[in-house]
């Protein structure tokens, strides 16, 4: 599953292995970004009937797990932001208005 070092007694360090099971929840699955990297040329086996991962992938501008992680810290950055977002207008209609008082 993954290698875990314990450093501390309450701190327990662990990494997860890129192979691993549990990051694709066993499903055997391969991430989209694997393929369909930016420069990334995917090279299938024509000998095997129904190939859904390629045997080989050249011409990658990033390795697929960089792009994943700024895939997703863009995500978590628009998700803050649309949370501040609604905070914010909900503050603007929440106010009262005193102006036709």
């Amino acid at each position: 599953m993954g290698l875990c070092n314990k450093r501390h007694f309450l701190l327990t360090v662990c990494t997860l292995q890129l192979d691993s099971d549990l990051l694709n929840f066993g499903t055997n699955s391969f991430s989209w970004w694997y393929v369909n990297g930016p420069g990334c040329k995917a090279h299938y086996n024509n000998t095997l009937p129904e190939v859904d991962r390629p045997d080989v992938v050249t011409d990658c501008v990033l390795n697929y797990e960089i792009v994943e992680v700024i895939h997703s810290s863009i995500q978590c950055l628009l998700a803050v932001m649309a949370i501040i977002g609604g905070i914010i207008l909900s503050r603007v209609f929440m106010e009262e208005d005193d102006s036709c008082k």
